[in-house]
């Protein structure tokens, strides 16, 4: 694992990442979705993404707000020509995708600028009040030398017995105030959707404010961002062994 005060390495190759995204939760604004939409489609560095309309703009606007998930569900969605960036927004949420190939913090950093510059530039009275930076990561057998969760500086016992076989592992941490990092590790029999053909273990890293956090700054959530970057990178590189840091481990860019 990696000790604490020793520099984190700046990347692994190949690379796990398959999908990472910055949600942003917050009140009621001024205009109404679909205005905050065409606003965002026309924007130079999204103009020409193809519109959506996702499912939960189906559903009645009343019940949407008065069930505590659909709140939060995005109801459009611009999407790239290339399909591995997404914007998607709804009447308390935005959310910035990308998915793999993942081109590195500072390109995805840029594409999160734009969008909490938008979104506070668009919006009337915006009060962010939960932030989640999200990393969802594949780690395969042939990449990176892992073949069970035996690999992974975890020790999961029951009985005394350790446990090397299926499992779906999750634990929480505080890493700073009002702010959580939860770490999600399951085997192939706990989780679904497009993965690499050989993915043995998937590891989500998701960093997020707690309750009671509030910020109608654009500054400090970007300075929160950066802070859950770091954090985010201490809990991944804690789930690996000393040995395989050694044989993924890259410090160029």
């Amino acid at each position: 694992m990696v000790v604490r005060g020793t520099p984190l390495p700046r990347r692994i190759a190949p690379d796990a990442i398959i999908e990472v995204l910055l949600e942003l939760r917050f009140d009621a604004v001024s205009p109404l979705p679909e205005v905050l939409f065409g606003r965002f489609a026309e924007l130079p560095a999204w103009r020409g993404f193809k519109q959506l309309s996702l499912p939960a703009y189906q559903v009645p606007v009343a019940f949407r707000e008065n069930d505590p998930t659909l709140r939060f569900t995005p109801v459009f969605e611009l999407t790239g020509v290339n399909p591995a960036r997404a914007i998607r927004i709804g009447p308390h949420v935005l959310s910035y995708h990308r998915l793999a190939p993942y081109a590195g913090w500072d390109d995805f950093n840029a594409g999160l600028d734009i969008a909490i510059d938008s979104l506070f530039e668009k919006t009337d009275g915006l009060v962010v009040n939960r932030i989640g930076l999200r990393y969802i990561n594949a780690f395969t057998r042939a990449g990176h030398g892992i073949d069970s969760v035996l690999d992974l500086d975890l020790q999961i016992t029951v009985a005394g017995e350790r446990l090397g076989g299926n499992l779906n592992l999750n634990f929480t941490i505080d890493v700073a105030e009002q702010t959580q990092c939860r770490v999600s590790v399951a085997t192939r029999d706990y989780f679904a959707g497009v993965v690499p053909a050989d993915t043995v273990l998937l590891a989500d890293v998701d960093v997020f404010t707690v309750a009671g956090y509030s910020s109608a700054s654009k500054d400090a959530v970007k300075q929160w961002v950066a802070a859950a970057h770091r954090h985010k990178n201490e809990a991944f590189f804690c789930l690996l062994t000393e040995g395989a840091l050694a044989r993924l481990r890259r410090d160029d860019l």
